[in-house]
C-alpha cells in the first residue's frame, strides 16, 4: 500500500525532514552536483545473475543540502576502477529509501575497506564527514542502459515473495 501510495504522488522538490517514515518510495526531484569524495561501495548485489555493488555518491542540492544516492549496479571488476560521477549541474530523480536493508546473518560493514553490506547512511555520513539525512535516494533512470554503469534502479519496486518456495 505504501508503494503505491508514493506512486501516485508527484514528486517532492526538496528532501523531506519531517514524518520522514511516511515517505518512503517516494520519489524526488532534485538539481544539484555530485561529489567526488567520499563514494561507497554496498557489497553483495546482484543484477542479471551477476554479483557486483551499489556505488553511492554524495549529492549536493542547489539548496546546500547533501544526501547520499544509490547511482546504481557496478560489476565486481570494476570495484577498483575510478567511477567519477557527472561533472556540473544535475537534474536527478530518485526514490526516498529508509533502512538498512539487515536481517540476523548480515555482515557487520567494513569501512576501512570501504565494504559496505547494507544501507548504512549514519556511519556512512560519519565516515565521509558528511551531515545528510537519515535516507538514502536510490537514482531512477525510466530506461537504465545496459553496458553503461552505474546501472542506474528503474524505479520500480518489485517485493520479493517466497512463499510457495517454502512450501
Amino acid at each position: 500500500a505504501s508503494i503505491e501510495q508514493a506512486a501516485k504522488q508527484d514528486p517532492l522538490t526538496s528532501l523531506p525532514t519531517e514524518n520522514i517514515d511516511s515517505k518512503q518510495f517516494y520519489t524526488v526531484k532534485l538539481k544539484g552536483e555530485y561529489l567526488y569524495n567520499p563514494q561507497f561501495h554496498i557489497a553483495a548485489r546482484y543484477h542479471n545473475s551477476q554479483l557486483g555493488y551499489h556505488v553511492i555518491t554524495p549529492f549536493k542540492t542547489n539548496k546546500g543540502s547533501v544526501v547520499l544516492v544509490n547511482r546504481g549496479w557496478i560489476p565486481v571488476t570494476m570495484k577498483k576502477d575510478e567511477l567519477t560521477p557527472p561533472e556540473g549541474n544535475q537534474q536527478i530523480i530518485g526514490q526516498i529509501r529508509i533502512g538498512a536493508e539487515r536481517n540476523p546473518f548480515t555482515p557487520e560493514s567494513q569501512p576501512e575497506k570501504n565494504m559496505w553490506f547494507g544501507r548504512d547512511v549514519e556511519l556512512m555520513a560519519q565516515t565521509g564527514g558528511l551531515s545528510t539525512p537519515p535516507y538514502m535516494l536510490d537514482l531512477v533512470v525510466a530506461e537504465p542502459a545496459e553496458g553503461i554503469y552505474p546501472i542506474a534502479f528503474d524505479g520500480h519496486v518489485q517485493l520479493r515473495n517466497d512463499h510457495l518456495s517454502y512450501v
